[in-house]
């Protein structure tokens, strides 16, 4: 395992414009203990880039300043999508730079871009098969179902983690969304209030992640991690 980690990060340092490009490890049969083994080095971003992509590009208000870094000048959607892998994309951290709005969620669709989310009506946790974050409105969008997490607010350098395709949710650090009823049991010892009950749980039997996207629709500047 180890070595296939070594085998790539030299193919990566070796590249040449004449040759193509390096493709990340993928050992089908060992592949959870390969996932864990890059996970506890902190190698995962490296040996399974992601990038920003704009879901309408033709949008002249926004910069894709590097592959993880967007800066928009007006409401715009983003998918992050897989560079130059397959591996499912599940977690993800994103932090608001400076920002009038932001929507971080998921949708679900066969194919990227099928979910018309470019328009006044649709919208992202309003969205058939879709949630969303919003801290700006300091709530929670689940299935047009709104949800006020008090505390919540948006303001440059806030950190939002999400976990397991959205099952779990953090801000700055803090727990304020999940589908596990047990993180409501621990939570209830702490000083912070429940976190909200989504009902997008992996844990469910009809849960399908193949055709689960990131979305994001921000008015501002933002980076992921």
């Amino acid at each position: 395992l180890f070595e296939a980690m070594v085998n790539y990060l030299r193919d990566k340092a070796n590249e040449t414009p004449d040759e193509e490009e390096a493709s990340s490890p993928q050992i089908e049969y060992k592949l959870p203990q390969l996932y864990r083994m890059i996970s506890y080095y902190g190698m995962t971003s490296v040996m399974y880039p992601s990038k920003l992509t704009a879901r309408y590009p033709e949008k002249d208000c926004v910069d894709l300043k590097e592959l993880l870094s967007v800066r928009s000048e007006d409401w715009c959607y983003f998918n992050l999508t897989q560079c130059g892998h397959s591996r499912k994309i599940k977690s993800f951290e994103v932090t608001v730079i400076e920002a009038k709005g932001i929507k971080v969620g998921w949708v679900e669709e066969e194919t990227v871009n099928t979910c018309d989310l470019d328009n006044d009506e649709a919208i992202i946790g309003d969205a058939e098969g879709s949630v969303a974050l919003d801290p700006h409105q300091s709530n929670i969008i689940n299935d047009s179902t709104r949800k006020r997490i008090e505390g919540l607010k948006l303001e440059d350098g806030l950190f939002i983690r999400t976990e397991d395709f959205a099952s779990r949710r953090y801000i700055d650090g803090r727990l304020v969304a999940s589908g596990d009823e047990l993180d409501s049991t621990l939570l209830a010892k702490s000083e912070h209030s429940h976190p909200y009950k989504i009902n997008w749980s992996p844990h469910s039997q009809s849960y399908d992640t193949y055709y689960r996207h990131l979305v994001i629709s921000i008015n501002g500047d933002f980076l992921f991690w």
